[in-house]
Parts: structure tokens; C-alpha cells; sequence
């Protein structure tokens, strides 16, 4: 059997953690104890779980001598005189796509699924990835000393019959009570607990800048032009840096470019990129400062209910619905024509020239002004997207003029809808320091509804799906608005996961509206 890396010691955390989803604050007091695949016989060391060569199986790369009762083993011995809590770190990587169900058992006690991962679009299965998810774990399931083991597994259903994750190491960390476990001080040294580290970067720079166009550019993955292995890219992908002669204006820029194959025209502005469909006529990405995507449309699935929630369902203001001329204002759809009329303007008609608007985009949000509506056919205002960048009610919230936050999950699909009279409503993510606002100039009593609409039978429940908010909808998917109007959406740099902040959020909206 092999010996320990090496000796742990008690030691203080006074500085970040060196792995990037590590949980231990400063004064924390813990322990750490490092297991690492060592053993393997391939020539990369690293543990395969799940498929044909998961390190259960006997034909596998894994000796047997290391496993008990099919379990790995932890040698070292951990001391849990005033343990008050542990945890598990997984160095891993997601190899296989549609790899889900990871899950971590200690000492043959009951298995702990692993949370996903925040900041990942959804399904996380669809997306290559290298993190450090970290799993709590009862310290009474450990054992004081020697004979500690750990199991991993991930379900056995996979599209294409083989399930794999990758790991690089296990890190056990018990953690004890300050006051009465000697530890060692020191000083804080600067960065913060939520400080990404970085890795440097090989940069491969291409002398002619002129094989890029404007907008959407493609990569072909391959050696001699060949496809070897697929292409393993980690999540969020490849990207290019561009070096200009002189630096970019500050401001407002409109740019036109491509997204999933169509003519969007591009907005840059401090506070938001907004990807608007010529074609269309809508928003389909919404970017904030962190580079999350609160609309993240998608062409396929394509008009399937309730799985189009996860892609083609999605967009803002998706104006017209259940006429000739329907999809108008909605990404993704062919019933209009936009132009830029002005350095910060979008003009959009529909192909018979009965609708019309404009966007004006200013540093902190973009204005729509209705200009023509049919004198047959009302219209709503719709958010339909990913608050945060993803679909988690159980993490979602929004809030309006009459109250807020509101951390409530309505089941669209199941026929659980909210509806009021609203004037501007805000939606959030727990996890996010900023907050989607969208508004209507004049307040009226037409109904307005909220709910969560999940990409499958199962609901709320659903890996993914949408939000959706109306303006000017009514049950039954009935548009109500006829007349011309003004609305407003942005982005506030801000919570609003208390009462406070959701006051701080009201005034700020307030603000953008009596401006107007």
C-alpha cells in the first residue's frame, strides 16, 4: 500500500483557499487529508467512475488491492476530537456528456448526492467542465484513525451507453473547534474568498487578422483536419482576444454579428450587451457584467411544448401572439425587418407594416417605444428567460411595485400562475450581484402574471426551462395591451434579497421612469 503524500497539520486559514470552490473562511481551524490516484496503471493518473472502465470493474486500470468491499481507501488517520463539522472536495472533470447522478458514500453510509454547480448553464450534463464541487459530510460517518473509505458512482444511464467522470484528487477537510484545538496564526496576505484562481494561459496568435469577420466566427476542432477523439473543451469554451491600435470609445456601440446562425445586431453599453435578432425582432442574450445570459434562446427544441421552455420558447418582448403575424418581436422568428436609425437606435417593422417600435439604449437600460400596434390584434410584453443565466426557482426571485423579494415558485406547467396589476417588476438569483428590471411607463389594470415554466412533465422539478413574466397577459396565453406605451428594461448592480435592498431597487427603477 502506498504512503501518505504527506503529514497533515493544523494550521489556521488565513489566505484563499487554493482550490476554487474550497469552503473554509478566515478562523476557520481544519484539517486537511489528501487522497490522490496514484495507483492507477495508466500513464495519466486519474480515477474513471462510471462506463466500461470505472474503477469498479475488474478489467479496469485500477488494481483491486486498493479497494475494500469495493470502496476506496483513506489512509490516513484522521483526528476527530473536536471535529464540529466535514467536508469532501472532488477535483473533477466532467469527461462523458449527459454524465448525471455523481454522488460520494463514506464508510458505506448513505449516499450524498453532489449539489450541481453554480454558474453553469443547465443542464450542467450537457457541458464539459473542471471544478471542485464540495459535498458536506456528517462527521459521525467518519471513523477516528485508520479504515476510512469513500465510494463514488454516477447513474448508468447515459445517451450513448457510457457515463464517465474524471478525478484528480479527493480532499477530505475536518474542521474543529477553535477554542479548544491548538492551530497556528498568521497574517492575511489579501485576495478574497470569492477570487477565482487563474491559470496562465497559451496564447497562439494568428498574423493575419483578416481569416476573423465581423460578428460570429466558427472553429473546426480537429488534428490535419481530422476529428480525433471529439473536442474536449472546457466550459465556457475558447475565446479570442483582439488587440486594437487604439483603445475602444466608452459608451454606446451597435455592431452587427451573428448568434446561433442568425443577423443579430449587437449592443454595447456599460451596463449590458444585448443581442437583438434583425429577423426576429427581439433580444435573444441579455449579458450582464459577469458575462451571464438572463435569456439564453436557443432554436431547438423548436415550438414544442413544454420543451421548448429550455430553447426557442425564450426571448424579450416576444410582442405578438396568435395572429398572421405572430412571432413578431419574438428571436428566432422571420416577420420583420430592423435598421439602425441613430447611434443608439433600433427601428423593427413587422413584413405588413402594421407593428412598429423602437429601442433606445442608453448606459443603464434600453427604452422600447411602441410607435404602430394593428387595430385588430392586442400585444403583450414578455421577460421569457434565465434569471442568473439559469433555470433555478428554488433560487429565483423577483419582486414589484407591489412588494418583494418574493421567493415563491409557481408551477406554469401545472397551471400555478401569480397575476396582479404591475407597474415595473425585478427578477434575481441568489447567487448574482445583479438584478433584471423590466417597466412600463403607464401603469394600467390589465393583467399581469408570473410563473416558472419547466422544460418537461416534471415542472419546477425540470433541469431547465424559464421564467415567465408578462405584461398584459391573461390566463389562457391571451395577450390584453392595444395601446401605445413605453418600456424600460436594465440591469441594477445590486441584490435585492431583503427588504432593504428590494426599497433600494424600488427607487432606482422609480428613478429611470420619472426620467422619462
Amino acid at each position: 500500500m502506498r504512503t501518505p503524500l504527506q503529514t497533515p497539520i493544523f494550521f489556521l486559514l488565513l489566505w484563499l483557499s487554493t482550490t476554487l470552490a474550497a469552503k473554509p473562511k478566515p478562523s476557520d481551524v481544519y484539517r486537511e487529508h489528501i487522497w490522490l490516484p496514484d495507483m492507477v496503471r495508466e500513464t495519466a493518473k486519474f480515477l474513471r467512475v462510471g462506463g466500461s472502465l470505472d474503477y469498479h470493474k475488474p478489467d479496469s486500470a485500477f488494481p483491486h488491492n486498493y479497494l475494500v468491499d469495493a470502496a476506496l481507501i483513506l489512509e490516513d488517520s484522521l483526528d476527530l476530537e473536536d471535529a464540529i463539522r466535514a467536508e469532501v472536495t472532488l477535483e473533477m472533470v466532467q469527461s462523458h456528456e449527459d454524465t448525471k447522478g455523481l454522488a460520494l458514500r463514506i464508510n458505506q453510509k448513505d449516499w450524498i448526492p453532489v449539489p450541481e454547480l453554480p454558474g453553469l448553464p443547465r443542464p450542467q450534463s450537457d457541458y464539459m467542465f473542471h471544478a471542485y464541487p464540495t459535498v458536506q459530510v456528517p462527521v459521525k460517518q467518519l471513523k477516528a484513525g485508520t479504515g476510512n473509505t469513500f465510494e463514488l458512482r454516477v447513474d448508468s444511464l447515459q445517451k450513448w451507453a457510457w457515463p464517465q467522470h474524471i478525478f484528480y484528487s479527493i480532499i477530505f477537510r475536518i474542521y474543529y473547534d477553535a477554542d479548544h484545538k491548538p492551530h497556528a496564526g498568521g497574517t492575511i496576505q489579501g485576495g478574497s474568498q470569492d477570487t477565482p484562481l487563474m491559470g496562465k494561459l497559451q496564447l497562439l496568435t494568428l498574423d493575419d487578422p483578416g481569416i476573423h469577420r465581423p460578428g460570429e466566427n466558427r472553429l473546426t476542432p480537429g488534428i490535419e483536419d481530422k476529428m480525433v477523439h471529439g473536442m474536449e473543451v472546457q466550459y465556457p469554451g475558447p475565446m479570442v482576444k483582439v488587440k486594437y491600435h487604439s483603445l475602444m470609445p466608452e459608451g454606446i456601440r451597435i455592431t452587427e454579428g451573428y448568434y446561433q446562425g442568425r443577423p443579430h445586431f449587437i449592443v454595447h453599453t456599460p451596463g449590458a450587451i444585448y443581442y437583438y435578432d434583425k429577423a426576429g425582432g427581439g433580444f435573444s442574450r441579455m449579458i450582464d457584467r459577469t458575462g451571464k445570459d438572463w435569456i439564453s434562446f436557443r432554436p431547438e427544441p423548436w415550438g414544442e411544448y413544454p420543451a421548448s421552455a429550455a430553447s426557442a420558447f425564450r426571448g424579450i418582448p416576444n410582442l405578438v401572439h396568435g395572429t398572421a403575424e405572430a412571432g413578431a418581436g419574438h428571436p428566432g422568428h422571420e416577420q420583420c425587418s430592423s435598421e439602425q436609425t441613430g447611434a443608439n437606435k433600433i427601428r423593427t417593422t413587422s413584413g405588413s407594416g402594421v407593428w412598429q417600435w423602437e429601442w433606445t439604449f442608453e448606459p443603464g437600460y434600453a427604452r422600447l417605444d411602441i410607435l404602430r400596434v394593428s387595430p385588430d390584434a392586442p400585444y403583450w410584453f414578455l421577460y421569457e428567460g434565465t434569471p442568473g443565466g439559469v433555470f433555478d426557482p428554488q433560487r429565483q426571485f423577483f419582486g414589484t411595485d407591489k412588494g418583494g423579494p418574493l421567493y415563491v415558485q409557481p408551477d406554469f406547467y401545472k397551471e400555478d400562475k401569480i397575476f396582479d396589476y404591475w407597474q415595473w417588476a425585478y427578477f434575481g438569483h441568489d447567487d448574482c450581484e445583479a438584478l433584471l428590471f423590466i417597466a412600463q411607463a403607464e401603469p394600467d389594470t390589465l393583467t399581469d402574471t408570473f410563473s416558472y415554466l419547466g422544460h418537461t412533465g416534471a415542472g419546477i422539478s425540470s433541469t431547465d426551462g424559464m421564467t415567465v413574466f408578462g405584461f398584459g397577459r391573461a390566463d389562457g396565453t391571451r395577450p390584453l395591451l392595444t395601446k401605445i406605451n413605453t418600456f424600460y428594461l436594465g440591469f441594477l448592480d445590486r441584490k435585492a434579497d431583503n427588504r432593504y435592498l428590494h426599497r433600494k431597487a424600488r427607487r432606482s427603477i422609480k428613478t429611470i421612469l420619472k426620467a422619462n
